[in-house]
């Protein structure tokens, strides 16, 4: 079982990711692209990552914009995986 980190460590962790969101057991991201092709080639990328690290986000899509929402599933909370697969999306975005 995965073990979910305390509030305190999450503080820690995001100071790394201050352009994502806290939000309850998220972590949370609004990501606005040229158009919506480029947000799909994204999305394409990030579920690549999330096969790779067997750890799934939410995404939702509207037109340019997507938003990506992460947080362990078993049990709820936020845990090393989550940071883990932001620092890979946070790659994708840079490049």
């Amino acid at each position: 079982m995965t073990k979910l980190l305390s509030k305190e460590q999450i503080l820690a962790e995001m100071q790394e990711f201050p352009h994502w969101e806290l939000k309850k057991n998220a972590i949370c991201k609004d990501i606005h692209f040229k158009d919506f092709g480029e947000a799909i080639q994204f999305i394409n990328a990030v579920s690549l990552l999330a096969e790779e690290h067997n750890h799934h986000p939410d995404i939702c899509i509207r037109f340019n914009r997507v938003n990506i929402s992460t947080t362990t599933k078993d049990p709820m909370g936020i845990s090393q995986k989550d940071f883990k697969l932001l620092k890979k999306i946070d790659h994708l975005i840079k490049t």
